[in-house]
């Protein structure tokens, strides 16, 4: 039997005396830590996550442990590897091409949570979270179970099993989704013309750059915004760019930007602009890319102020610029961006109809009876309001056949003059 241990006084002394110097050093550590806490916490407010990037880096990760503080900080950045930026959120991105989805590696902290967050990848968070937790809940209830029933006691000591189990069923709902330790995956899709858009749209989020929208960036980006839900960017552009930046020289622009979006509120006030001054319209070849559909519609609004002749002209232009670029497009076939829609017999005939265009120009009379060869259906109409009807009463005009007479005039003087022979013109007579 081991007798009791005989400790000396010193020794007694010195461990209290190290004992209350922990204790004290233990309260500085902790004030220190408060402190920095504190002095974060009042950079960064808990409503604006997104300021992380500028204030502290947020505990930055040293990749290289150089001697400087902030050497080598590794920032939130989804362009960054997903390992060493921690990326936890997978978001895929359809665009409807055979290629398949595009994988963004993003942080929840910033999409989620942060001041410029999405509201629609909280939500679906919030949905993958709500369905992991019945399956915890079954594993936890299961654990204890298993607990309870293999810790027993004998002789005054605990025996433990193996404490994983296993019930040997696969169950389906516990995936990659739900699980917040393999990271959460959110997918989407939006059309091409978006999909292209999403890395500026992850910069704005991340607060990467300054945000710099154009003619061209500005409606995919309005389609962003309500698509993931990020409001702040929404009123940035809706309310603050594009009332500046949308009139007569780029609402052809935003029409065929917004129609691709199915962003039909865009698309209907850029035809409205264009119709109330389509008379003033000079740059005809801003309408070049316009599809039948949406110069249909822009013919056929009620805000429409141009008349008649002169909307038979630019009409008439419309369709010329439709088969050069048919031309092109037939000899460059690399182009895809360049998909002409072929222009059918109910085209032609709502863009020609009597409707908003009772007067057709004598300049533009033969164009139309020559195109119209080419959609049988319109040009075998009958009636006063025909096309063919229209075109003929503005070649019949007075001041047209005048025309047409001094041309043919021209046109035979100059035939007879080149008969003639020099020797003979002359002499003032022609030689028999």
């Amino acid at each position: 039997m081991i007798g009791q241990l005989n400790i000396p006084p010193g020794a007694k002394e010195a461990a209290i005396e190290t004992t209350e110097e922990m204790r004290v050093a233990a309260k500085e550590v902790l004030a220190q830590g408060r402190e920095v806490f504190h002095s974060f916490y009042s950079q960064v407010s808990c409503t604006d996550l997104s300021a992380i990037q500028q204030a502290a880096n947020c505990a930055p990760l040293k990749a290289g442990g150089g001697s400087h503080p902030h050497q080598d900080d590794i920032a939130l950045d989804w362009r960054a590897d997903p390992f060493v930026s921690m990326s936890d959120l997978t978001l895929v991105v359809y665009d409807g091409t055979r290629n398949g989805g595009k994988e963004y590696h993003v942080h929840t902290l910033l999409l989620a949570y942060g001041g410029r967050k999405s509201g629609f990848v909280a939500e679906q968070i919030k949905c993958q979270q709500n369905k992991s937790t019945p399956n915890k809940k079954k594993n936890n209830n299961q654990q204890n179970q298993y607990h309870h029933q293999y810790y027993h006691r004998d002789n005054n000591t605990i025996l433990r099993q193996n404490s994983s189990i296993s019930d040997g069923s696969n169950n389906s709902d516990d995936n990659s989704n739900s699980n917040p330790k393999s990271g959460y995956r959110v997918e989407i899709y939006v059309p091409s013309l978006a999909a292209q858009t999403m890395p500026l749209f992850l910069d704005y989020i991340y607060g990467i750059a300054t945000l710099k929208p154009t003619t061209s960036t500005a409606p995919p980006l309005r389609y962003l915004s309500n698509r993931f839900d990020v409001r702040e960017l929404h009123r940035e552009i809706s309310l603050r760019f594009i009332p500046r930046d949308l009139e007569l020289n780029t609402a052809p622009r935003y029409c065929m930007l917004a129609d691709e979006l199915k962003d039909f509120e865009m698309r209907d006030g850029a035809i409205r602009i264009m119709a109330e001054r389509f008379e003033r319209m000079n740059n005809l070849k801003l309408l070049r890319g316009m599809s039948p559909k949406l110069m249909r519609s822009l013919v056929q609004c009620e805000r429409l102020e141009c008349g008649s002749e002169m909307l038979s002209e630019k009409v008439a232009m419309y369709l010329r610029m439709r088969d050069d670029r048919d031309e092109v497009v037939g000899r460059d076939r690399s182009e895809e961006n360049e998909v002409v829609v072929p222009l059918t017999d109910e085209d032609y005939y709502w863009l020609t109809h009597c409707a908003h265009m009772p007067k057709i120009s004598p300049k533009e009379a033969l164009f139309y009876l020559n195109y119209g060869t080419r959609y049988p259906q319109v040009m075998n109409e009958i009636g006063s309001g025909s096309l063919k009807s229209r075109c003929l009463a503005a070649c019949s005009d007075t001041h047209v056949l005048d025309e047409l007479t001094n041309h043919l005039e021209n046109n035979n003087g100059n035939a007879i003059n080149a008969t003639i022979p020099n020797s003979s013109k002359d002499n003032g007579h022609i030689s028999q």
